[in-house]
């Protein structure tokens, strides 16, 4: 249910980008006359991508709207409201998604709980989880939508870095990378951890749904953000001749 985040896995050739003095601008290039025709081709191979991936992600929507459409009232957007919200705006409905898919794991495991202490039937089982199965269908869309969105922005992950994590790493040496690596993997450790002590205080009845989402959305982030951090120290360790 839960689908990995493709923003640290292309933050390294962004980041690195950056360094090197170019910066993505998100406006249309004038491009010269004379542009070759195959780099022509490529551009509007990718602009019909980009429409086809619209369309596709459009037509879900639709399709699926009848059986899940208060699903996730919480997270739920159209396509013309994602046009007009900022990357920041965007990414907030993004983690609150991913901790709405989390909260539904929880849930699952409830129902399977209640079965098994006979507090539900087996036919009222199966319904529920058929309307949980269908509020997961419900969010995948809404993922698509917003990384659909921040895809057409120019948007990335690496704004959650630094703006001088990238450069800071450039005058360490071997050992203090590893080091920086080291501590990052622990923090990554922790990250887990909490998530998992969260889970279980919403699957004891400890804490509220909003609660939980509130701050399983804020651990979703640190985990882009570790991994991102993880990304680019190993890069300039191989720079450096490290293997893992």
């Amino acid at each position: 249910m839960r689908k990995k985040s493709y923003f640290a896995a292309i933050l390294l050739a962004i980041t690195l980008t950056g360094c090197s003095g170019q910066t993505a601008q998100p406006t249309q290039e004038v491009m010269p006359q004379n542009v070759p025709s195959d780099i022509t081709a490529a551009q509007t191979a990718a602009e019909t991508e980009t429409e086809a991936m619209t369309e596709a992600v459009t037509e879900a929507a639709v399709s699926a709207s009848a059986g899940t459409e208060a699903a996730a009232p919480a997270v739920s957007g159209t396509s013309a409201s994602s046009a007009e919200e900022t990357p920041e705006e965007l990414l907030g409905r993004l983690y609150l998604v991913k901790a709405e898919e989390e909260a539904l794991d929880v849930e699952e495991d409830l129902l399977e709980a209640d079965v098994r202490t006979g507090k539900l039937t087996r036919e009222e089982f199966l319904q529920k989880e058929m309307e949980l199965e269908q509020k997961e269908d419900a969010l995948d869309l809404s993922e698509d939508e917003i990384e659909l969105a921040l895809k057409k922005q120019f948007w990335t992950s690496g704004s959650l870095l630094p703006e001088d994590f990238a450069a800071s790493l450039e005058s360490m040496e071997l050992e203090e990378l590893l080091n920086l690596l080291r501590e990052n993997e622990l923090e990554e450790d922790k990250n887990e951890l909490e998530e998992d002590r969260l889970k279980m205080q919403y699957l004891n009845g400890e804490i509220t749904r909003e609660a939980f989402l509130t701050a399983q959305a804020e651990l979703e982030r640190a985990s882009d953000l570790l991994e991102a951090k993880e990304d680019m120290i190993e890069y300039r360790l191989k720079l450096l001749g490290w293997d893992d």
